[in-house]
């Protein structure tokens, strides 16, 4: 490991993993989380010292996904998915018996969702819980927003809404000009935006404003693609500052349906009294009063 000098451009440090490495690294409180294509998966303290080494056995090319739970959930291109904690203890793995052909995200009900040729599933607890049959290959990672709607282009230029409820169900399907082969984006509007193959933009009105709030409801875990669990700041100036959104307090149950969390804590890391482990913190502001609201 290189030891670095300055913060002007100069290397901090570097740890050789010995072996290729194709999904990109995941900032998770203070550890780094990176799955090698030789099937080692490894936490890494912000130092560049290796804090633990796991061998899965079994070649990875997506990044991990890490719930709000700080669950990590593992995928091999080879069909296989593992669930593993903080201290790295096996949860559970699951042996799909297809290859993993997309980026893994997380939807609101704790499903992991993946893809292979001709389906997209949904995993929970170690078992299949839902499938939805392809008919073209998906080639970009599912986006799953705040309702648990769940979004997919397709190669053949098919993009779909998908509804998990007791089965995964078709809601509406798109036919755009060509094969959709990049990843989606959510504004705060409520619009989509499609890319194509061939040139074409797509704007579509949805009906969530913001991406599920599981951890990792996209590819690189939110819309800043920071790759960092801890990023769930939803309001971003252009000078990095927090945007306060505006409410309208009138005692109606909806006051605070539209504000997302500026920061969401880890579920029961407070010992004693459940009531009071922090989970997330919420800010507004009206034209007299700023407002504050924890869960």
């Amino acid at each position: 490991r290189d030891s670095a000098i300055s913060y002007k451009g100069e290397l901090l440090w570097k740890y050789d993993l010995k072996s290729p490495i194709y999904g990109s690294p995941v900032i998770a409180d203070d550890a780094i989380y990176v799955a090698t294509s030789t099937g080692d998966f490894f936490v890494m303290y912000k130092s560049g010292k290796v804090k633990l080494k796991l061998k899965i056995y079994n070649p990875v090319v997506f990044s991990p996904v890490v719930d709000r739970n700080g669950t990590i959930f593992i995928c091999s291109n080879n069909g296989i998915i593992i669930s593993i904690g903080e201290e790295g203890k096996e949860y559970w793995r699951l042996k799909i018996g297809k290859e993993i052909v997309t980026q893994p995200v997380l939807d609101n009900t704790g499903c992991i969702v993946i893809a292979t040729r001709d389906k997209l599933i949904l995993v929970q607890n170690g078992k299949i819980k839902n499938t939805y049959r392809l008919y073209s290959p998906l080639e970009t990672a599912p986006l799953v927003t705040e309702n648990n709607d769940i979004f997919i282009g397709l190669k053949d230029g098919a993009f779909y809404l998908l509804k998990n409820d007791k089965k995964l169900k078709n809601k509406w399907c798109l036919n755009l000009d060509s094969s959709i082969s990049s990843n989606s984006a959510l504004s705060d509007s409520g619009i989509l935006y499609v890319t194509t193959i061939l040139g074409g933009v797509y704007a579509i009105p949805v009906l969530s404003k913001y991406p599920a709030n599981s951890g990792w409801p996209m590819l690189y875990g939110n819309p800043r693609n920071t790759g960092n669990l801890n990023d769930n700041v939803k309001y971003i100036n252009a000078d990095g500052s927090i945007a306060i959104k505006n409410i309208k307090v009138d005692g109606k149950c909806f006051d605070w349906f539209d504000i997302q969390p500026i920061l969401v804590d880890k579920e029961g890391d407070t010992k004693g009294n459940k009531h009071t482990d922090l989970k997330a913190a919420y800010v507004a502001k009206d034209d007299k009063y700023f407002y504050a609201m924890f869960s």
